[in-house]
């Protein structure tokens, strides 16, 4: 798994082409739109962080649904391309597993496909820390790509860079998720749409025990 470093140097090469990309991709995921719209009901109180936000289309998608929300991503550029394109959302450059974000204070976390380039080591790490901040009853929304062991891919987005990513079970991330605090609400597993990655998709609602 590469380290958090080419981490943000990959996502600094991508973040124009990528935000190209992927930003209004949302349009063509009704399941996904349909998922926020349940989550952004279901928010009991307080702010919401898009957790490794990218280009920051998702969190202007949730303030479009009346959502008090901010994004945070480990890449400056990225957070440059977010800032751009959508200046009405707040959004900050910061590492999920060391979040400058105090105790308690946020209503729900959306995290999609944001823990792909955790190591199966740090999963306990991130949720924890996302335990910390949340409010108790708060919603923590987790998608990932389902499987084991990881992918690679080269020439991503059709530029030099290549990316590893992990691929995890729901068992897997439904467990650390547990041992960090939370309850699981829902979990569902989909095909891809014809526009993705030719992976199924998971998607894991859990709120933080009171």
């Amino acid at each position: 798994m590469m380290t958090r470093e080419e981490l943000i140097g990959k996502y600094d090469q991508l973040a124009y082409e990528y935000a190209e990309r992927f930003c209004d991709e949302i349009e063509g995921k009704p399941f996904d739109r349909h998922l926020l719209q349940r989550f952004a009901e279901a928010i009991p109180v307080g702010t919401v962080c898009d957790m490794g936000c990218g280009p920051g289309h998702i969190a202007a998608h949730l303030e479009s649904l009346n959502i008090d929300v901010f994004g945070v991503d480990l890449s400056p550029r990225m957070i440059d391309e977010a800032r751009r394109r959508y200046p009405f959302v707040g959004f900050q450059v910061g590492d999920m597993l060391d979040l400058k974000i105090k105790a308690q204070t946020l209503g729900g976390i959306v995290a999609l496909y944001s823990i792909i380039h955790l190591g199966r080591d740090m999963l306990r790490d991130a949720f924890q820390e996302f335990n910390r901040v949340l409010l108790p009853g708060g919603l923590l929304l987790v998608s990932f790509h389902k499987g084991q062991g990881e992918l690679h891919e080269d020439g991503v987005l059709d530029t030099q860079v290549s990316f590893d990513c992990a691929l995890f079970e729901p068992e897997e991330v439904e467990l650390r998720m547990d041992e960090a605090g939370f309850s699981i609400v829902e979990t569902t597993v989909r095909r891809p749409y014809d526009i993705e990655y030719p992976t199924h998709r998971v998607y894991v609602l859990a709120d933080k025990r009171m």
